[in-house]
């Protein structure tokens, strides 16, 4: 099955692409986000959910290789065709969930979130989001809800108790 649509991500071809099992000293290359921010950051009372970090600005865990791989793996026609990687990763794509069962990346997670974290199910690996939109499909996009941010604030619909 070949998607009606084309990945916007500079891809290199699959015959290119490394093999081998996740290695943490090989793979992860982690820059620390700009900025992690608090639940009190967002104006959410501070004892909202288990951690007092409630989100942070993205940030590099994976070199580029690593990012290959993932996108390889995700990406392939075997996994498009299925729809969903979710509880099939270590079936479908033994380097994502290596990757995210790896001690060293939980590490980094759990330092980021201000407490340990493990992976419970295999649901929760593989998760990804994939963009198909365009640079000027998102400039759309973006345009759009501004606009109608403002229009909601003009209205008064926007927070405004009268």
């Amino acid at each position: 099955m070949t998607p009606h649509w084309k990945p916007i991500i500079d891809s290199i071809p699959s015959d290119q692409v490394a093999t081998g099992d996740f290695d943490p000293d090989q793979h992860l290359q982690y820059e620390p986000p700009a900025r992690v921010h608090t639940m009190k950051d967002l104006s959410l009372p501070e004892n909202t959910g288990i951690s007092a970090v409630a989100v942070s600005e993205p940030f590099r865990l994976f070199t580029t290789e690593a990012v290959h791989r993932i996108r390889a793996e995700v990406l392939s026609q075997d996994n498009l065709a299925q729809c969903q990687l979710r509880g099939f990763a270590a079936r479908y794509a033994p380097f994502v969930y290596d990757a995210w069962k790896s001690p060293a990346t939980l590490s980094i997670i759990s330092k980021l979130a201000g407490l340990d974290l493990v992976t419970e199910m295999d649901f929760e690996i593989a998760h990804i989001n994939i963009s198909v939109r365009s640079e000027e499909e998102k400039k759309q996009q973006v345009a759009a809800f501004a606009e109608k941010q403002a229009f909601d604030e003009d209205e008064g619909i926007a927070g405004c108790p009268y």
